[in-house]
């Protein structure tokens, strides 16, 4: 082959995989939505009741939902964004006592399917999916001197 045609074919690949490299890096940032709960899941029987024993806790950090809006109603993916800080003049946050229940005839920890998710101050999943129906969420964090909060939110998806 001639030391021309070759110096071409050479110049043609590497133009060819610079051409891909815009198209694998945006292929890496984009990920599919998280299924958050499985369809079996979702139609478990719902919680019980609110009792006195399942009220949110409030002598914790600061958990702040951002996203979802609480008792909003969502079609497709939907963007979860929570924020965790210690009060003011509050012991700092302890992340090692990170809970996420899904609430349904018992409580599903569904803390490790959000832990790709994780922020040292939150959590922010982009796209999640859940069945259609409605779904409730509780979060439960604690401080390093193991006063606790929780939060409770739902939502609903509708085909």
């Amino acid at each position: 082959m001639s030391t021309s045609l070759s110096s071409r074919l050479s110049a043609f690949r590497l133009g060819f995989l610079f051409a891909l490299v815009p198209f694998a890096g945006a292929c890496a940032l984009t990920r599919p939505p998280l299924a958050l709960v499985t369809p079996e899941e979702a139609s478990l029987a719902p919680a019980p009741v609110v009792r006195a024993a399942d009220e949110d806790l409030d002598e914790g950090p600061i958990i702040q939902l951002i996203s979802p809006e609480a008792d909003g109603v969502y079609r497709g993916p939907f963007p979860i964004r929570v924020e965790f800080r210690a009060r003011p003049n509050g012991e700092a946050v302890d992340r090692d006592s990170l809970k996420i229940f899904y609430r349904k005839i018992w409580d599903i920890d569904i803390t490790e399917r959000l832990s790709d998710y994780m922020l040292p101050d939150g959590i922010e999943a982009p796209a999640v999916e859940l069945p259609s129906g409605r779904h409730t969420v509780r979060i439960y964090l604690e401080d390093v001197t193991s006063k606790a909060t929780s939060k409770t939110f739902s939502v609903k998806v509708q085909d």
